[in-house]
């Protein structure tokens, strides 16, 4: 059956058709009728095109297939809920990676505290070693000189003993010979009567 009153050109699929009153699909919702403009060839050019004539369009009756299938909504609906509710999840984990971090961030400032603190402490114990083996290292340097002293002392000392032994070699010598002498001089004089 014949449409009324169309005019213009018919989208058939992907083709444009012109349209003819006699085109029986013309009024089916699935083709779609464009009105273009064409100047005709009679027309003054000064003249915009389209001013003149121009098809007169009529507005789509609302069919069944242009609405939205209820399954259609309800998956949308779906998939809405689902990426608000995905969306929540991020936001939550985003939060709680926050606050573990912040944790994390004052634990690592502890340790920090007490890695300095246990730092200075070495410092300290290797500059009180350093102190200590110099003050080992000066008694050592004075302990071998008062060995060098001693040393030298007892060197001395040993040769006053063989200086003394020799000295008393000699005072035995020399009164073996008084004693010789006396013992002559006692044995040459006369008994006393």
């Amino acid at each position: 059956m014949p449409c009324v009153g169309c005019q213009g050109w018919v989208h058939l699929g992907s083709s444009l058709q012109p349209f003819s009153p006699n085109h029986t699909d013309a009024c089916d919702p699935n083709y779609e009728n464009i009105a273009l403009a064409f100047r005709d060839p009679a027309q003054p050019k000064g003249r915009k095109p389209g001013l003149g004539k121009q098809a007169p369009t009529r507005p789509r009756p609302p069919s069944e297939s242009a609405q939205v299938p209820a399954w259609l909504q309800r998956s949308i609906m779906s998939l809405s809920l689902l990426l608000s509710l995905l969306f929540t999840f991020c936001i939550i984990l985003s939060a709680l990676v926050l606050v573990k971090n912040l944790e994390m961030s004052r634990e690592m400032r502890g340790l920090k505290r007490e890695l300095s603190n246990i730092s200075s402490s070495v410092l300290e114990c290797q500059e009180e070693q350093r102190i200590g083996w110099s003050k080992v290292q000066k008694d050592i340097r004075e302990a071998t000189k008062s060995i060098g002293t001693v040393r030298s002392r007892v060197e001395a000392g040993k040769e006053r003993l063989e200086m003394v032994t020799g000295e008393i070699t000699q005072i035995r010598t020399n009164i073996q010979k008084i004693l010789e002498v006396l013992e002559r001089k006692t044995n040459t004089q006369p008994p006393s009567k």
